[in-house]
């Protein structure tokens, strides 16, 4: 299993990545990842319909798991990705240049894990 992560550079340029999710922990019904144990907060989040958000940075480090919708997600260096219901993402770029983020069709709607 794995997530997307956006990370800035040492020159302010973001870039994607894709980092296993690594399965350490067994048990009775199967396995789990190691804890996140600097959550901070947790909320839901829901973009509206069609939206076009220019480069930007996230205010803190956050995990997003897409629950509905469609985002595009643009990085500095070009490169661009579709995310769908059920894709997590790691919002690493807290500086820098950022990223884009663009609703197709439907409104989004994801959970945000941000941590401190």
């Amino acid at each position: 299993m794995n997530l997307s992560r956006i990370f800035t550079d040492a020159e302010g340029g973001s870039h994607f990545e894709l980092v296993p999710i690594l399965m350490e922990e067994q048990s009775e019904p199967g396995f789990f990842s190691t804890p996140i144990k600097n959550l901070e907060s947790m909320r839901f989040q829901k973009l509206f319909s069609n939206g076009e958000w220019d480069f930007h940075t996230t205010g803190s480090k956050s995990y997003v798991v897409l629950m509905e919708g469609v985002l595009e997600i643009e990085v500095s260096d070009g490169e661009h990705h579709r995310f769908v219901a059920g894709d997590v993402i790691l919002f690493d770029d807290v500086s820098g240049k950022g990223h884009k983020t663009k609703t197709l069709e439907n409104s989004a709607c994801g959970m945000v894990l941000s941590l401190n």
